[in-house]
């Protein structure tokens, strides 16, 4: 199936003679094959099929809702139940039994480190959280999380590192800090832009080999000020957290309002293209209502982080058997999880945990603490009518009341891993962590999780084209990230401790050789998709004028892209390999950097 070819039938977009991808991943769809650079271009329905999918569905569930999408191909439901089979003979994990039957039979013997295995109560823990622009937020979600904290027997270790270029919002960043450490008693650090750029320095002294990659992941100096680098904040709390578990706050959790004018006086409301939607319940009520739900989220997920894979997929088996991990992992992905590894990140991608488990599962709820939960999300929602029913449907459907986004929101289920180190600069560094966590650190013991309400889509994201605009140049950071998910599927079978200089290995082999074919073959995908994506928009049954003029003009910019390709990808191309060397540098360095920065005489 060559490039701009739409897949045409419901066998086209799962299974590709020749074509090995990931089911459901971030390339929105995209098929690749990296030895003959094939890809196939799914219509925009279908992408929405692939994230509906992406969620914990019975088998008659995903089944019901195979055949609502393809309704007008007439499918019949035995026809949808061969080609699940044909999937599964060829190797997907299709359910929680493919997964569990795993690890009953699982004969890795791999375990943590002793030191790794002591309890958070017996060596302290590490809460972080990065922050930049945002200190109105940053004050409320730490507020809120105040007496949770109060109440755990072992304080943490508390980490703030404060990105911002706006000195009056580093002076409130600290101040909101500050009071959440000295009212909760807290150990505190702080970092800003200054004083990373002196640890990075007097790191530089100690591994003057190590400089470039240092800079490169560590000193924000070290790219454009008007570059985003919250990888290097990441990077920089992975090291502060000491070797202990971590938690990690995320800052913007709660809806940051598009203008000063959408603040609503009793909370947050979101405005989406002149209409309001989403909160409209108070902020305060919601925590309020949290007291009746006896639930500390951080006690819950230090305390499942020392459970065993086994131990959790032993609990309430006969709810996990009925439930289909719909997350499109490939049975072989699964060969370097051990069924006595302790739970950590890694572990719950797999088990599909990324904002869809049961609570019942993960905090073990009785059933009326359950509906409490689920009452007090319904009443921060607010009724919408989107004319983009892709996010009506996959956040207000009946299969909402079950899944990770009441988690998500009362009870801060682990939704974003890390890997070590992270490429620094965009946003675009959150691509793949979800899918490389496991292939490079399977037993790694941190987490990241969104505290306060759960996240709506912005109102000028590319796939909304009721205001259409513009994209971002498509740079090399997503190239980067898109490559490196490639190979993390082969990392799965290279010892753990080689993976990240294989990984850097296989990143510098890309060096002169296939780097402009991949661009290529990734510049075509991007651009092709968005441009079937708008198509099979502008031509849905409730798309307002308006709407369909905002698809026609994202379709000419795409197209425009496509007809100007080999410009653009010869002007990617330096790039690309600028951040493939230096990323590819910084994977080799990073574990004499982690060494020095964990030495309890570099830390006194």
């Amino acid at each position: 199936m060559e490039i701009n070819q739409k897949a045409t039938g419901l066998e086209d977009l799962f299974v590709i003679d020749d074509i090995e991808f990931s089911l459901y991943d971030d390339l929105n769809g995209f098929a690749f094959n990296p030895r003959n650079q094939k890809c196939c271009c799914i219509s925009y329905p279908q992408y929405e099929l692939l994230k509906q999918c992406d969620r914990m569905l019975t088998v008659d569930l995903h089944i019901k809702k195979i055949i609502e999408q393809k309704a007008h191909a007439g499918l019949l439901r035995t026809e949808v139940e061969e080609i699940l089979v044909s999937l599964k003979l060829k190797g997907m994990v299709l359910t929680a039994a493919d997964i569990v039957a795993k690890f009953e039979l699982d004969d890795n013997t791999t375990r943590l480190d002793p030191e790794d295995m002591q309890s958070w109560k017996q060596q302290g823990w590490t809460l972080a959280v990065g922050s930049a622009d945002r200190p109105e937020l940053l004050a409320r979600m730490l507020k809120t999380a105040e007496p949770f904290i109060r109440e755990l027997e072992v304080r943490p270790r508390f980490v703030m590192v404060d990105d911002s270029r706006v000195s009056k919002n580093q002076g409130l960043n600290k101040q909101a800090a500050e009071e959440f450490s000295r009212n909760c008693e807290l150990e505190f650090e702080y970092w800003d832009r200054d004083s990373r750029s002196v640890f990075s320095n007097d790191l530089i002294k100690k591994l003057p080999d190590c400089k470039n990659s240092i800079q490169y992941l560590l000193s924000p100096q070290a790219h454009s000020s008007a570059t985003n680098t919250i990888g290097q904040v990441r990077n920089l709390i992975l090291l502060r957290a000491l070797r202990k578990p971590l938690l990690m706050l995320d800052d913007d959790c709660l809806i940051n309002p598009v203008s000063e004018t959408d603040y609503h006086q009793n909370g947050v409301k979101f405005a989406y293209s002149g209409r309001n939607a989403g909160i409209s319940a108070s902020i305060d009520e919601l925590f309020l209502g949290l007291q009746d739900c006896p639930i500390n989220p951080f006690r819950e997920h230090l305390e499942v982080l020392e459970t065993s894979v086994q131990d959790q997929f032993n609990y309430n088996k006969d709810e996990l058997l009925q439930t289909g991990y719909w997350q499109g992992i490939l049975k072989d992905d699964l060969h370097s999880i051990s069924a006595n590894d302790f739970v950590g990140m890694s572990i719950n991608a797999i088990a599909g945990a990324l904002n869809a488990r049961p609570m019942s599962w993960v905090f073990k709820l009785e059933n009326h603490q359950q509906q409490q939960a689920i009452e007090l999300i319904d009443k921060s929602q607010a009724d919408t009518q989107l004319e983009q029913a892709a996010w009506v449907g996959s956040s207000y459907d009946e299969l909402g009341k079950s899944i990770g986004l009441i988690g998500t929101t009362i009870c801060g289920i682990a939704c974003l891993p890390l890997i070590p180190p992270l490429i620094p600069v965009g946003r675009n560094e959150d691509i793949a962590l979800g899918e490389t966590i496991k292939f490079i650190y399977p037993q790694s013991r941190v987490y990241m999780f969104a505290w306060g309400l759960p996240h709506l889509p912005e109102p000028k994201r590319y796939w909304n084209p009721l205001e259409a605009q513009t994209e971002p140049a498509y740079d090399a950071n997503p190239m980067c990230m898109n490559l490196i998910e490639m190979l993390g599927h082969s990392c799965a079978y290279v010892d753990p401790g080689e993976r990240l200089s294989y990984l850097a290995a296989s990143l510098r082999n890309t060096i002169g050789g296939s780097a402009y074919e991949f661009i290529r073959e990734t510049y075509f995908y991007h651009h092709s998709h968005e441009l079937c994506a708008y198509d099979a928009s502008s031509k849905t049954a409730t798309a307002s004028v308006q709407y369909q003029r905002g698809c026609e003009q994202m379709q000419s910019y795409h197209m425009s892209k496509l007809d100007d390709a080999e410009a653009s990808i010869n002007t990617l191309l330096p790039e690309f390999e600028s951040v493939l060397a230096s990323f590819s540098q910084a994977l080799e360095d990073w574990p004499e950097i982690w060494h020095l920065c964990s030495n309890k005489e570099w830390q006194a």
